[in-house]
């Protein structure tokens, strides 16, 4: 007899550790409405604990991040299948009462009772610059709305932070001589010839 909920898994491809956004998403700040047991960042930490919503099958989800990131793709298990809108820094005054679908960024279908995390691939060209990301589930095909709960039992998102290029970037100077000496710019070819002419 298998168990009608969803447990954590790991996904089949670990992720590389350079691609973890989880040292840069500011777990303190993470917001979930209609989340039964928050906090909401407790399915982004590792080991990964799992959240329901409270009432209905929708939940609403906001993940800040201490710097900005390109988020490369979003994994996720739930226990039935989902429609996801993701946003990438969505408007403050998101919930679920504005949280229009129309509205988002992007727009994934995940399917239910994964074995293990589905890795929703993102576009990148839409998802770099990102310092927040908001992901609406919503069980569409679920009509009994006072007993539909989604349960999320993993989440994880892959990219990289773009603020580490952007420092390196600010740190580079260009050296100008006003009357450049030869002498000055030796090479190692330069004492090469000089060892061989002697």
């Amino acid at each position: 007899m298998s168990c009608p909920h969803a447990h954590p898994r790991f996904p089949t491809v670990p992720t590389n550790p350079a691609q973890n956004l989880l040292p840069y998403i500011d777990l303190p700040r993470v917001e979930g409405a209609n989340v039964a047991n928050p906090p909401a960042s407790r399915v982004l930490k590792s080991p990964h604990e799992p959240i329901a919503s409270l009432y209905g099958p929708e939940m609403l989800l906001i993940v800040p991040f201490s710097t900005e990131v390109k988020v490369y793709s979003i994994l996720l298990q739930t226990d039935v299948p989902v429609t996801l809108a993701i946003w990438k820094n969505p408007p403050s005054h998101l919930d679920l009462g504005t949280a229009l679908p129309g509205s988002a960024t992007f727009h994934a279908h995940h399917p239910a009772h994964s074995i293990e995390p589905i890795e929703h691939h993102l576009p990148r060209h839409r998802f770099a610059g990102v310092t927040c990301v908001a992901l609406l589930l919503r069980w569409e095909e679920q009509m009994d709305f006072d007993n539909s709960l989604i349960d999320v039992s993993y989440l994880e998102f892959r990219g990289e932070s773009t603020s580490i290029s952007r420092a390196i970037g600010s740190l580079a100077h260009v050296v100008y001589e006003k009357k450049p000496q030869l002498e000055d710019h030796k090479t190692m070819a330069s004492f090469m010839n000089n060892a061989l002419l002697q």
